[in-house]
């Protein structure tokens, strides 16, 4: 084989490499994307979630203070 059809070869393989490797870097880049989107949704319902308790413990504790309302 001669020197330039090995340089040849080489330049295919490695092209053909090239190109595999960053249509994987892109899939796990998009996924990664749509997973980033579904933990910022899943915190935001948690930080709603966690502040309409603190506002029901904060109305509890006004009534117990109160000495109206037992828990």
């Amino acid at each position: 084989m001669s020197e330039l059809a090995r340089a040849d070869f080489f330049f295919l393989i490695t092209t053909v490499a090239v190109i595999v490797i960053t249509v994987l870097i892109l899939i796990f880049l998009l996924y990664s994307i749509r997973v980033v989107r579904n933990v910022r949704h899943i915190s935001e319902r948690a930080r709603e979630e966690a502040d309409a308790i603190l506002s029901d413990v904060d109305s509890v504790r006004l009534g117990i203070k109160a000495g109206g309302k037992k828990a």
